[in-house]
């Protein structure tokens, strides 16, 4: 069972992080910055420009999918457990980033990177390293 960690991607270096009012949204730059060890002012600028050039918002599935595959990220099919879909905190992968209801969060082996606890969650698509 994986336990939950308070990981604002780097947000909090570069905006205002302190209130639950200064959330932005921004779920799925928190993520892949804390997936890929890159700066989250960084990654938010290239899936800002990459959704520019897409004509698409950047938190768009289509954005978020392109962006992470120059990243060297893979989409994957959900996985399910029996007949039920897996939840974050027990999903048997790790090292990826998991879209939850509208969401992305990083999983790693044994800790959930976010501002809130998505353990409960059913995981949908999911991304991972190519090659892992």
């Amino acid at each position: 069972m994986r336990k939950f960690k308070f990981n604002d991607g780097g947000r909090g270096k570069h905006f205002p992080s302190k209130y639950k009012s200064d959330r932005t949204g921004d779920c799925s730059i928190r993520a892949i910055a804390i997936a890929t060890k890159q700066d989250y002012l960084k990654v938010m600028s290239e899936q800002f420009w990459l959704g520019l050039e897409m004509g698409r918002m950047p938190n768009d599935d289509k954005v978020v999918e392109a962006y992470l595959k120059t990243k060297g990220f893979v989409k994957q099919k959900t996985l399910k457990n029996g007949s039920r879909k897996y939840t974050v905190k027990n999903f048997p992968k790790s090292d990826v980033v998991l879209r939850v209801c509208n969401h992305l969060v990083y999983v790693s082996s044994d800790t959930i990177h976010d501002i809130w606890d998505c353990s409960s969650s059913a995981v949908g698509v999911w991304y991972t390293k190519e090659g892992k």
